[in-house]
């Protein structure tokens, strides 16, 4: 079973094997879910944590796990390894132009 879910930081999924009913969850111990996590560059690791922290809330809540069971792999793109409709994303354009689609407001660029 994979649950997929655009959050306002990125996409993350679910992907536990073949989770049980929680009944058999529990007898047996829990199952360890393993959460990918593909954001674009440039969050803080204030904001990476606090993802992660929400992601293994949501996991525990939805899936009764125990937080110690919940594995997340976060891997960060470079801007330009992310398009849509065929089209690469930069982190340095404007909102405008791209839209803000994959939910990343870029930091202005200065003009020096």
């Amino acid at each position: 079973m994979v649950f997929d879910c655009i959050a306002r930081l990125g996409t993350w999924c679910l992907m536990p094997a073949q989770i049980p009913q929680r009944d058999a969850l529990n007898a047996r111990g829990a199952e360890m879910p393993v959460i990918h996590i593909h954001l674009m560059e440039g969050r803080t690791t204030e904001q990476k944590q606090a993802l992660m922290r929400e992601v293994t809330r949501a996991a525990v809540d939805s899936l009764g796990v125990k937080p110690q069971s919940v594995r997340i792999l976060l891997q960060e793109l470079q801007s330009g390894h992310f398009s849509v409709a065929g089209e690469p994303k930069y982190a340095d354009t404007e909102p405008a132009v791209t839209g803000a689609a994959n939910g990343h407001y870029p930091k202005p660029v200065s003009s020096n």
